[in-house]
């Protein structure tokens, strides 16, 4: 049936009745689309078919690569009235939390505490007076050590070590801390007309006082010791100049209260690790005497040694890393009152150690190419271990090739027997680095370093370890393994009695060149 418009004159035609019928029924349509427009943006009340499902909605069951939307409620436990409701989420009665509610963790008292080496009022007074700071330079480029330079010489050092202490410099204490061991330390008896053994003179008090005020800056907050621990590993007592042929010297002395730190137990490990790395420059760059050599190697081996190091490693590999390469510039061959070359044999136990990380042993047969090698020691036994864990080493990056130590591990492989540059040198600072440039090594690490190149080459430039890599090194240690007196075990001795440097030429056999 069709219906004919209607116009103004239909319109009064209409009787009454009709009228008021067709005015009711357009009133009711239009509150109909005001009761859907006014509805609430929710999925209530939507349809499946139409554009708000498949293509036509974001997330829809038929958008390609979209998953279906998540049904809200899904997995409530529904009312008896049909209604879902959400479980209740179970609760750790200890804490009265969520269980599995992990709360954000405080700063430790470590990170927080403050103890300022001076009050703000002292420090603002000190710097407002330009001819304090005026002074401190003048005293310090002229080398003054009179009575009156000491006086203004320790005030400066003072100020510059209570800026460290504030908690509104914590964002700049690296800066804070070059400005003594960078600018002070260049303009330390700087005038050209000083003559030698002023300067050093001069240099050594300064440094002196630098270290002593610096102490108790190892008992104050997280962010202090550390650079505090850093410090103490800059300072230098004589700079090297090329024009003067005067090589770097690095001043020792506190490498004793270095120490303190790596043996206290209370201090974190990262304190302990930028203590560790200063002594490494301390020791590797400076004089320190052969007594102190010998605290410093029982300190670290104790560090080193874990009453259940298998089960319970005791530190991180990367602070047992430094703790190796400190051992690495101990010019000590012998334990002073064992008589033994205890050094020598916890570096060889380390290579050995099946439970130490990758880059802690190979750091440990990088340091076997700098300490010094007493007559002792089975030479043959010391290279047989440092080519099994090449082995071990290459079997494993077979496996995983892709893992990030492995480049940096074996490249200490290859610095077990070279220097990594012409100016390196062994810890006793009388030859290069490297096994074959030990007279004590003889000719007996050449072939084996002839067996690692290849490897590292492999590893270094990211190209596969191939059978015939493997071979030659099982090869090479089942031909020597009766010479190196091998045993099966990582706490074997290093020793053989009469074990002379004469036995570690026969390693290799005859095809050693």
């Amino acid at each position: 049936m069709r219906y004919a418009p209607l116009c103004p004159t239909r319109l009064k035609k209409m009787r009454g009745s009709q009228f008021v019928l067709l005015a009711l029924a357009g009133w009711l349509s239009a509150c109909a689309l005001d009761a859907v427009w006014a509805q609430p943006k929710t999925t209530k009340g939507k349809t499946t078919s139409g554009p708000a499902a498949g293509h036509g909605a974001p997330g829809g069951a038929g958008a390609p690569g979209m998953r279906p939307p998540a049904t809200k409620g899904a997995g409530a436990t529904p009312k008896a009235g049909g209604a879902a409701t959400t479980p209740p989420v179970p609760v750790d009665p200890a804490t009265g939390l969520p269980l599995g509610y992990d709360p954000k963790k405080s700063p430790t008292e470590l990170m927080t505490m403050e103890k300022p080496l001076a009050t703000e009022d002292q420090i603002a007074k000190w710097k407002k007076d330009t001819k304090n700071l005026a002074e401190y330079r003048k005293a310090l480029r002229n080398a003054d050590l009179s009575p009156a330079g000491k006086a203004v010489l320790t005030m400066g050092i003072k100020y510059r070590l209570a800026l460290m202490t504030l908690k509104e410099n914590q964002q700049d204490l690296h800066k804070l801390r070059e400005d003594l061991t960078v600018r002070d330390q260049t303009d330390a008896a700087s005038v050209p007309a000083l003559k030698p053994d002023v300067v050093r003179a001069f240099r050594r008090w300064f440094l002196e006082e630098v270290a002593k005020e610096t102490e108790p800056l190892l008992d104050n907050n997280l962010y202090v010791r550390i650079q505090a621990a850093t410090l103490l590993g800059e300072l230098v007592l004589m700079p090297a100049d090329e024009e003067k042929k005067q090589k770097l010297e690095t001043f020792t002395p506190p490498v004793d209260m270095l120490r303190k730190v790596i043996r206290n137990p209370d201090q974190p490990l990262a304190v302990k690790i930028p203590a560790a790395r200063s002594m490494i420059r301390l020791i590797r760059y400076g004089d320190l005497p052969a007594p102190k050599r010998f605290e410093v190697m029982k300190d670290v081996l104790a560090e080193l040694t874990s009453p259940n190091a298998k089960t319970e490693p005791k530190t991180h590999y990367w602070y047992e890393m430094r703790l190796v390469e400190v051992l690495s510039t101990l010019d000590t061959p012998l334990d002073l009152e064992t008589r033994r070359p205890v050094m020598v044999e916890k570096l060889t136990e380390i290579v050995r150690d099946p439970q130490r990380h990758w880059h802690v042993r190979a750091e440990a047969a990088k340091a076997l190419g700098r300490v010094p090698l007493d007559p002792q020691v089975n030479v043959a036994s010391l290279l047989h271990d440092v080519m099994q864990l090449t082995l071990d080493m290459a079997k494993a990056a077979q496996q995983s090739p892709k893992a990030p130590h492995w480049k940096l591990t074996f490249w200490k492989l290859y610095l077990t027997f070279q220097p990594k540059d012409k100016d390196e040198r062994n810890a006793a600072k009388n030859a290069p680095a490297g096994l074959l440039k030990n007279p004590s090594a003889g000719n007996a690490a050449q072939q084996p370093y002839q067996l690692v190149v290849p490897l590292v080459n492999a590893v270094i430039n990211s190209e596969p370890i191939t059978a015939e890599h493997l071979k030659a090194v099982e090869d090479w240690l089942q031909k020597n393994k009766g010479l190196a007196g091998v045993a099966s075990g990582p706490t074997r001795s290093t020793l053989t009695n009469g074990a002379t440097a004469t036995n570690a030429a026969a390693v290799g056999g005859a095809n050693t060149p």
